[in-house]
């Protein structure tokens, strides 16, 4: 799973960053996803994500989805600035998934502290 915004990888390894909105349903509860900080970059070695829940959110006019808590599980965002950046990365959205995950360190990394 790509992470390209700011710091969102080294929140993610900090547990910081436990939510991230998509607009595909591919991904799958209880499977673990490598963490990638770019498109064509290799993911991180330090762990993977497990998915825990998802759930699919619809437009409902201009009223904003995300819950303060959500907003901030997605990387420590005002609701407001979250939707806002969302928009600007997919401006024409009606259906987007929301899943919640946790990190899992390797054991090679875990072992190192």
């Amino acid at each position: 799973m790509i992470f390209s915004i700011g710091n969102h990888v080294e929140m993610i390894i900090k547990g910081l960053k436990t939510q991230t909105r998509r607009s595909s349903d591919r991904y799958e509860v209880g499977k673990l996803y490598t963490v990638q900080p770019g498109r064509t970059k290799k993911g991180i070695a330090k762990g993977k994500i497990k998915i825990i829940y998802k759930k699919c959110e619809r437009r409902n006019g201009n009223k904003f989805l995300t819950s303060p808590e959500d907003a901030k599980a997605e990387g420590g965002y005002s609701i407001r600035e979250f939707e806002e950046l969302y928009e600007k990365i997919h401006p024409n959205w009606d259906e987007r998934f929301a899943y919640t995950f946790r990190f899992v360190p390797t054991r090679e990394s875990a072992s190192r502290g």
